[in-house]
């Protein structure tokens, strides 16, 4: 990796998507970082070029274009040191594309390391295929089956306190062991172990030959009942990488270029949300959602700890072929605005799965893509709902954390057809509760960021001052059990230039305030005694607001949020709530 304290002026950052190739250029203006220029290019990473280069080139010289700078030489090299205003000084390498890593985890207890291990799986794109645990039915043979015909890319292990359990962990290593030198050649997976440190060393001698490669971490549950993610996270990051190192044409030859500043995508979204939870004074959490073709990504951070779901099974690329398998059709369906039969919705799901980059061509197809978008945010928050510990201050054990700001990204959210839709799209699936800002990041820069700071701290802290996000609204939800109807809040919007707006808001009440961009406000909120707006049932309150595309919008549908039962009613319902919205 490059020294974190070496200056860099003109820093090029590579996006390698499964459908879409970014490049982004950051430089110094007046002596401050800012973000230059985007360039996007199709992702030549998959069938039929199946070389992530040609994609790189591609979007270089469209870069190249765009900002009237050269940073390729006539033998596709990079020009580097940067000079005359051309060339770059350091490139920096996020990815997501790349196929999922079939997995297999392996912990002492259940209840324990087994659950660790699985946060652990899903801080990165990984599918567990198998768990193995101690608790397990399934005789040492079928264990050592399992895993010879699931031929996992990765094998994760966790079991026992620092100086703790060993001889079952010894056990279990054993099994895992045999399995792999029962796997052919050329197909022995990798394994990362994050169990008891005294045993590191000698499992990892016991293993030798028998695997791709074999990586130490440390313990994720070191000792009682202490669950602690991070090394362990960035071991798995590497991991990831230095198989995608080996598996992918043209990677390996994009990791030299940058020297090594080449990080998962998922990792570096989740690493820049941690610090910003740390910079932010708050006692709110900072959360955010990536809805990728490759894996739906949700960081949520509160004062420096990170909660992290990454979830392949729900990308809006290859994974929808198999959505069916994890959710049932009527429950996609439900979010549907036209009427649609369910044998579209079927066919959209398996050409979206055949071709992840193919976008909507008509009103229909429209509608199935924002409502598959709905249904498998709906499922990841849900998730990610259970990972979340007693320290983050939410108000029921079935809402999400109160946040502040959501950041969102994604071609299917930030290039809908009206901001009306993206953020129906957002609030029907994340559902969230009291006040919060929705950010857009329209360039899918938070990753970058995340990998940027790898090089120069100063850089994502200077761009985010810079105003690279977009407001998209400021959202009140007040939470009550009333019936449709029932009088929940009032209160008063109040302009820095002095106009005022009144307003009352009812049970299932759908409204929106106008605040443009550039303006700012004091929001006056007075609920019941039977309300929650965040303030604890009942409480006033006011809070300071910034202009947004939407202004302020007010969603009293309820929490959970339950749609009619009705066919007609609920297409009638969603297309006023589409309305309202302006769309």
């Amino acid at each position: 990796m490059a020294d974190p304290f070496v200056e860099t002026d003109t820093i090029l950052a590579i996006d390698l998507g499964l459908c879409n190739t970014r490049a982004i250029l950051f430089d110094l203006v007046d002596g401050h970082y800012r973000f230059i220029a985007i360039a996007v290019s199709p992702s030549t990473v998959t069938a039929p070029l199946n070389d992530l280069r040609i994609g790189i080139f591609q979007v270089i010289e469209q870069l190249e274009k765009i900002t009237g700078r050269e940073f390729l030489r006539s033998n596709k090299t990079l020009i580097s040191p940067s000079g005359d205003d051309n060339g770059i000084d350091c490139l920096i390498n996020v990815f997501s594309a790349g196929s999922t890593l079939r997995t297999v985890i392996v912990g002492l207890v259940k209840d324990d390391s087994l659950k660790s291990i699985r946060n652990l799986a899903d801080t990165s794109y990984t599918t567990v295929i198998d768990c193995l645990s101690m608790g397990d039915q399934r005789k040492p043979d079928e264990w050592i089956d399992t895993i010879i015909k699931i031929n996992p890319d990765t094998i994760l292990m966790a079991g026992g306190t620092d100086s703790g359990a060993s001889m079952s962990m010894r056990r279990l290593a054993d099994y895992v062991g045999l399995a792999c030198y029962l796997i052919p050649e050329g197909k022995k997976p990798s394994i990362l172990f994050t169990g008891n440190q005294s045993l590191a060393d000698g499992i990892k001698e016991s293993f030798g030959s028998l695997t791709s490669t074999f990586r130490v971490s440390s313990n994720i549950r070191p000792y009682g009942l202490v669950e602690d993610l991070q090394p362990a996270v960035k071991d798995l990051a590497e991991l990831v990488t230095q198989i995608n190192r080996n598996r992918i044409p043209g990677f390996e030859d994009i990791y030299s270029w940058s020297g090594g500043n080449t990080l998962p995508s998922c990792y570096a979204h989740g690493r820049m949300i941690r610090f910003m939870s740390k910079a932010f004074e708050s006692k709110k959490g900072i959360m955010a959602v990536d809805l990728g073709a490759s894996a739906v990504t949700i960081s949520l951070g509160f004062i420096g700890q990170l909660i992290q779901g990454v979830y392949p099974r729900f990308g809006l690329g290859f994974a929808l072929s198999d959505l069916l398998e994890t959710t049932p059709l009527e429950n996609i369906t439900r979010w549907l605005t036209v009427e649609i039969s369910p044998g579209y919705v079927k066919d959209y799901l398996k050409q979206k799965g055949n071709y992840p980059a193919s976008i909507p061509v008509n009103r229909e197809d429209l509608a199935v893509q924002q409502a598959v978008a709905r249904q498998v945010l709906y499922l990841a928050v849900e998730q990610i709902k259970e990972k979340i510990p007693s320290e983050f201050p939410r108000l029921y054990d079935f809402t999400l954390p109160y946040c502040e700001p959501i950041i969102v990204s994604g071609s299917t959210l930030v290039n809908a057809p009206t901001f009306g839709q993206t953020l129906l799209i957002l609030l029907d699936s994340i559902q969230p509760v009291g006040t919060t800002t929705f950010i857009l990041d329209p360039n899918h820069l938070l990753p970058i960021l995340g990998a940027v700071a790898d090089v120069n701290p100063s850089v994502p802290v200077q761009v985010l001052e810079s105003g690279v996000f977009e407001g998209l609204a400021f959202v009140v939800t007040p939470v009550s059990n009333a019936r449709n109807g029932t009088p929940l809040l009032s209160g008063s919007l109040i302009s820095n230039d002095g106009n005022t707006i009144t307003f009352e808001i009812d049970q299932g009440a759908f409204e929106v305030l106008p605040l443009p961009i550039g303006r700012s406000a004091r929001l006056v909120l007075e609920p019941r005694h039977h309300v929650d707006v965040g303030f604890g049932f009942g409480k006033k309150g006011e809070v300071q607001v910034s202009g947004t595309h939407l202004g302020v919008v007010f969603d009293a549908r309820g929490r959970p949020l339950v749609l009619p039962g009705n066919d007609n009613t609920r297409l009638e319902m969603m297309n006023k709530w589409i309305w309202t919205l302006g769309s």
